[in-house]
């Protein structure tokens, strides 16, 4: 039998207590009603110790593809003389969906229903998923069963 020193079991013991708290919040997270984005951002807070940049890719492209989710979802008449949504000329300045001309009869929705759009919002996921995998595989607690569990549940989650 090995005997550690006081001080490396006292260690063991605080990072198994973190690692504890860490898969309790991550499920109260998980089972919760609040937002999917509220959820990848404490996720990644707790997991890594630091928020996204929100003002870099992964975190853009998630926040638009939230507000497409929700124009999308709690869709609103939107009269055909004003200007496009904010979240529309957004993704217009990306080149991920068509022009849109007021006055004509066409809607903000039929503009982003295109497979360069579905590419996009799958890469999106996807790159978000494949984030919060580099941050556990880089947390500062390390937990190889869990790491080895989510290396194998996201492998199939790489860019279209």
């Amino acid at each position: 039998m090995v005997n550690f020193p006081p001080e490396s079991v006292a260690t063991f013991a605080g990072i198994r207590k973190k690692v504890l708290q860490l898969a309790d919040t991550l499920q109260e997270l998980g089972n919760s009603k609040e937002s999917t984005k509220l959820k990848y951002i404490l996720s990644k807070l707790i997991i890594s110790g630091s928020t996204y940049d929100k003002g870099k890719i992964p975190y853009q492209d998630f926040d638009l593809l939230i507000k497409l989710r929700n124009n999308i979802i709690h869709c609103k008449p939107v009269e055909l003389t004003k200007e496009p949504p904010k979240f529309l000329t957004d993704l217009q300045s990306r080149k991920l969906v068509g022009e849109f001309i007021a006055g004509v009869d066409s809607s903000w929705l039929s503009q982003v229903c295109t497979r360069q759009t579905a590419r996009w919002a799958c890469n999106t996921a996807s790159n978000m998923i494949l984030d919060i995998r580099k941050s556990i595989e880089s947390a500062p607690i390390q937990n190889k069963p869990i790491q080895s569990m989510l290396n194998a549940i996201s492998k199939g989650y790489e860019p279209v």
